[in-house]
Parts: C-alpha cells; structure tokens; sequence
C-alpha cells in the first residue's frame, strides 16, 4: 500500500487520502472555513482554530469527481487544478484515479466508462472537484 493511501476497515470498504491543509479564514453566514491545499482553496464545513499551522483533511475517493474543465456553475464549491499521476481498474466497472495537486495526491473513484469519456490518461490536466471532506482535529 502506498503512503499517501488510506484505507478504513474492511466493514467500511472505502478510500480516501489524507492531506496537510492551512486555515485561512473563517465565513461565518455559512459557517465554512477555507484552507490552503497547495495553493488552491479547499472549503470545509464547520469552524477550526485559525492559529492552528495545519489542520489534516481526509477526502473520501467516492467525494471527487473529475472534469476537464473549471466548472462555471456547480453546486459543489471545491475544484482544484490537478494532473492525472495513475490510473488503475478497481473493479469491472470503476477505477481509482490517482492525482497530483502540486505536493499533494488526491484520489478519485470513478466508473471506467467516466476515465473513457473523459480519454483520460498519465499527465493530463483536470479539474478534481470535491463535495465533501472530513478534519481530523
């Protein structure tokens, strides 16, 4: 397995990665915090303490989708620029796709049929789009 890989108990069947994230501010209307992942910003629900350096985020595989291109008009509010490290057959009818956002790697899990769609490929430019992440505080 490798080092950037999560993997939560069998029971749970379900991958995810877990990053290092810097908080940036705090909007209270909507009670979401931004946080610094690589130079792109990555919105997460709830409150942490600012003076903390670092908080780490864990983005489940089945919370990221993938486009080609930045979308105008989504409901999910994180879409970071990434490039397409890995590509591998998880089942006959999805693949994890691995991706590299600047230091950091973001997995994705998505149906075969999508990475055909999409032609993806090693080294291509993407947008992974993130609905949901968890902190661990």
């Amino acid at each position: 397995m490798k080092p950037w890989l999560e993997t939560l108990p069998p029971s749970e069947q379900d991958t995810g990665a877990v990053v290092e994230a810097q908080p940036k501010g705090y909007d209270e209307e909507y009670d979401l915090m931004p946080f610094d992942l690589s130079g792109s910003e990555l919105w997460v629900a709830g409150r942490y303490d600012k003076q903390v350096r670092s908080v780490r985020l864990r983005i489940a595989t089945h919370d990221v989708s993938l486009c080609r291109a930045m979308p105008e008009s989504a409901a999910i509010l994180n879409a970071i620029a990434a490039e397409v490290e890995d590509i591998q057959s998880s089942t006959a009818a999805s693949a994890l796709v691995q991706l590299r956002v600047c230091r950091d790697v973001l997995l994705a899990q998505v149906t075969r049929r999508s990475v055909a769609r999409l032609d993806l490929k090693n080294g291509d430019k993407v947008f992974a789009q993130v609905k949901s992440v968890s902190a661990k505080r």
